[in-house]
């Protein structure tokens, strides 16, 4: 699982694991920049975070690496899924649900999560048209 499971030891001795989502996010961001992708959506799958946070980590170099995406991800469903959930706004944007992800993993997310562009698509419509458009040309 990435690394992301811990064993905690309760107080009458049983033993409960447990992934915290603190190293799960920090997982899938560092999974994200060095552009594992497969275990990027595993980890995302399983601990059943956003999968919005997979494009919109590093956006806009998602579009261009939307073909490695593609190749990462080997079931036609899986990509179904992402598509199906894609939002118009971003999940690590100042009040999205994963804007803590750079206070993780310090001085090096805050560079990943930069500001794009301002020629990029950033929310709306935009977005989750631009994506499904470059995830259909990378199948």
């Amino acid at each position: 699982n990435g690394g992301t499971d811990v064993v905690l030891q309760m107080p009458r001795g049983n033993l409960e694991g447990i992934s915290p989502r603190a190293l799960v996010l920090t997982a899938i961001a560092e999974a994200l920049q060095e552009l594992r992708y497969a275990e990027a959506w595993s980890l995302a799958n399983i601990n059943r975070v956003d999968l919005n946070l997979l494009v919109d980590y590093q956006w806009p170099a998602f579009l261009q690496h939307a073909p490695a995406f593609v190749a990462a991800i080997s079931r036609p469903a899986d990509l179904c899924d992402l598509m199906l959930v894609l939002r118009p706004d971003s999940v690590v944007a100042s009040g999205g649900i994963y804007a803590s992800i750079p206070e993780l993993l310090g001085q090096g997310g805050k560079q990943a999560v930069a500001a794009p562009p301002a020629h990029a698509p950033v929310q709306g419509a935009d977005k989750v048209n631009a994506v499904c458009q470059a995830l259909r040309e990378a199948v």
